[in-house]
């Protein structure tokens, strides 16, 4: 069903070992089990843990983009959902320079689908590509070479 991603604690508040470990303790001192999911929460009215689905996950994102009035900018609530999570994430691991195959790894991405995803008009990745275009190659085309 699942898997295995490592990570390590970087010493710092936002450090995902420490906020793991932190939901473990959590699920623990609340009355949760071994069989309990990390995404599971306690739903007070029925007094048991109850696992977030994708309609809620879909939903906290829509309304997050209408709370930031992003249709300001062009974005579409209608249009956002968790797909936009995955994308994001292979954005930001894109963004800080790491390659290809980590972000496959990370994302689950089955291909290099994810690159369609990447948003090439962030100047970060585009920087100093018109540079490098304008650099004279010589090369010599041999597929226009006509044999006598």
């Amino acid at each position: 069903m699942g898997q295995t991603v490592h990570h390590f604690c970087t010493g710092k508040s936002t450090s995902p070992i420490k906020a793991l470990a932190c939901r473990v303790h959590h699920i623990y001192n609340n009355g949760g089990t071994a069989d309990t999911l990390l995404c599971d929460y306690w739903d007070d009215n029925n007094e048991e843990f109850v696992s977030i689905t994708s309609s809620d996950i879909r939903a906290v994102v829509r309304s997050t983009v209408a709370y930031l009035k992003l249709d300001t900018k062009g974005i579409d609530p209608s249009l956002v959902g968790t797909h936009s999570l995955r994308s994001g994430g292979a954005m930001a691991l894109k963004l800080s320079g790491h390659d290809d195959t980590t972000i496959m790894k990370y994302g689950r991405w089955s291909s290099l689908t994810f690159t369609m995803y990447i948003h090439t008009q962030i100047a970060h990745i585009a920087k100093d590509v018109a540079l490098a275009m304008s650099n004279p190659i010589p090369f010599l085309n041999i597929a226009a070479i006509k044999t006598t």
